[in-house]
């Protein structure tokens, strides 16, 4: 049986500068040769780009989702967000009452991005941009989604612009990656002062990924008791 295609949602909000614009097109480009699905709006220059990357790859496995059709002039026909996404963006911003429509609507298409067109399909991977790498905004909204479910992501906000591509498909790769099964910390009985048993892990048995656990420490044995002072006198 083939595996499940790897997904990766894009949220960069459209104050993002030229070198994130530049960046996420390398990135769309480059995880689309890797098998990867684009799940991504169009609301500004980084969405765009990034669809773009992809598009020079495949013309496939992309969905871009729309608050409403038409948005930015996009012609995407997933572009219908159903109430159960409207209900998870009120939850997520302040004063949702106050919040004009189109916004709720925004958030909602966003909501769809990350967990799929009916949000039964969480992605595997997250690419963002927001200002300074805060939960700011509509994107950052988002982001708050991402954070509470755990989903693997990437701010490009807090990575280096030299670095930023590398770090981000470095990043993607490691989501994919079954986690490391830690064997069980070996117990030891120590004795106490009192002469009751208690057990005790060692913290160095503990296994990290790509190096093997530690040996164990052993409890040193009981030291004997002394002889009395009178035998180690030396004989007169």
């Amino acid at each position: 049986m083939a595996a499940p295609t790897p997904i990766y949602a894009c949220l960069i909000a459209p104050t993002a500068p030229p070198w994130v614009v530049r960046a996420a097109r390398t990135i769309g480009s480059s995880l689309a040769r890797r098998g990867w699905t684009l799940r991504t709006g169009a609301s500004g220059p980084g969405e765009a780009a990034v669809e773009q990357g992809h598009r020079e790859v495949s013309q496939s496995r992309l969905f871009v989702h729309l608050p409403w059709r038409r948005f930015n002039a996009h012609a995407s026909p997933y572009c219908i967000v159903p109430d159960e996404a409207l209900a998870l963006a009120r939850s997520l911003i302040p004063n949702p009452d106050r919040a004009p429509v189109s916004q709720i609507k925004l958030i909602g298409a966003m909501m769809q991005a990350v967990l799929g067109d009916r949000l039964d399909r969480p992605c595997d991977f997250v690419v963002a941009w927001t200002p300074d790498g805060a939960y700011v905004g509509d994107a950052g909204a988002a982001l708050t989604l991402v954070l509470n479910r755990g989903l693997p992501n990437v701010n490009l906000a807090r990575l280096p612009a030299g670095a930023a591509v590398g770090r981000t498909l470095a990043a993607a790769a490691a989501a994919l990656e079954p986690p490391v099964e830690v064997e069980a910390v070996p117990r030891f009985e120590v004795r106490g002062g009192d002469g009751n048993a208690a057990a005790r892990a060692d913290p160095r048995a503990r296994a990290t990924p790509g190096r093997p656990a530690a040996p164990a420490t052993v409890p040193r044995p009981e030291r004997p008791a002394l002889p009395p002072p009178s035998r180690l006198l030396p004989p007169r």
